[in-house]
């Protein structure tokens, strides 16, 4: 490895932080570029934004990789497809020469992003600098060599993507089902037809017209919500290999599940905040930050931090898909509704669990 050089991020790549708009200069109406003031969608191609703005300060352009260097979910990493305005969660890494280093440089923050987020500054969540993504020091490889790493990585990310993609197709499918039962009342009747179109007997209700024999309640009330904590970061005897410890970084790793989790919290922290475990079975919501809206299942027992709350169901059987499709559906409005408020806001999940909904008895 005598030909391998030692240099550093920012002599091979242009970094360029990002800039929020004002607030009189974005909208939600797709006029302008798209914003991406936070994280983009971890394992996407294709970054989804919900603002836009007619005055950009900073931006990206098409093949840029696109950094999270801010708030708690910083270090996710996605491909720019288009031009986009970048705000200030955001950073932009251009290779200085050939394009296809770019996923070189994707591999390398890989490999080195414990290192980045271990001189991240910030109280509560990491916050990465220029100067940190600039000094970062990597070693180059003789080009044949790098290309290889960057076919493999490339090749490894299309797989991922494929899989991705597999999943959301699925999930995509599940919620036309929801849609096409829950909101249209096409459920299959005894004939095997759809309900409504077929003359179902439908009763007016608070929320207009539904299925005789279906009820109107809460969302909430299929069990209690609780809202998690952190267990104080300053008593190491908190933590230790034992139950795992969700925040909303962790729904990067997974889809609909929640297997497991970054870090975990030991037995003594597990009898101390005994009351917030969550049970496997149960359906999670971000609250806080910039991935509000997000929702996944627990597949194991677990403990989440305050950005997320869970909703654990007395009877499992009779609430928990349809929750979580429920919620699902939800996103979109759960994400416009957090930018009518303050950056840390969080009343969204009280209102849907307070919801009115049609369900079936």
């Amino acid at each position: 490895m005598s030909d391998w050089k030692e240099i550093t991020l920012g002599e091979i790549a242009t970094i360029t932080m990002g800039q929020s708009p004002k607030g009189e200069d974005c909208n939600t109406d797709g006029h302008g570029l798209p914003l991406l003031n936070g994280p983009t969608e971890f394992g996407h191609r294709h970054p989804y934004p919900i603002q836009f703005t007619t005055d950009p300060k900073k931006k990206a352009v098409c093949g840029d990789l696109l950094f999270c260097v801010r708030g708690s979910t910083t270090g996710r990493m996605n491909w720019a497809d288009q031009e986009y305005a970048i705000g200030r969660g955001i950073a932009s890494i251009r290779s200085k020469c050939e394009t296809h280093i770019q996923l070189y440089i994707k591999a390398v923050i890989d490999q080195h992003l414990k290192e980045l987020l271990a001189v991240a500054t910030g109280s509560t969540f990491p916050n990465v600098s220029r100067d940190d993504l600039s000094n970062l020091r990597l070693l180059s490889p003789p080009s044949d060599v790098r290309d290889f790493i960057s076919e493999l990585a490339n090749t490894i990310d299309r797989k991922i993507e494929n899989l991705r993609k597999q999943n959301e197709t699925l999930e995509a499918i599940a919620q036309t089902l929801f849609k096409h039962w829950f909101v249209d009342f096409e459920f299959l009747n005894e004939d095997g037809k759809p309900y409504k179109s077929s003359g179902g007997e439908m009763v007016r209700s608070e929320l207009g017209e539904i299925p005789a024999g279906w009820n109107v309640g809460k969302l909430g009330d299929f069990g209690k919500v609780i809202t998690g904590k952190t267990p104080s970061t300053q008593n190491p005897n908190y933590w230790d290999s034992g139950l795992p410890f969700v925040t909303p970084t962790d729904f990067k790793n997974y889809g609909k599940f929640v297997l497991n989790s970054e870090r975990e919290i030991s037995n003594l922290a597990m009898s101390e905040f005994k009351s917030l475990i969550i049970p496997d079975k149960s359906v999670v919501v971000t609250c806080i930050g910039s991935d509000m809206g997000k929702v996944a299942r627990t597949a194991t027992q677990c403990i989440t931090n305050q950005q997320l709350n869970s909703l654990v169901f007395d009877r499992i059987r009779n609430g928990m898909e349809y929750a979580y499709q429920f919620l699902v559906s939800q996103y979109k409005m759960l994400r416009l509704m957090a930018l009518g408020g303050s950056t840390r806001e969080h009343p969204t999940f009280a209102k849907i669990l307070n919801a009115r909904q049609d369900r079936g008895v």
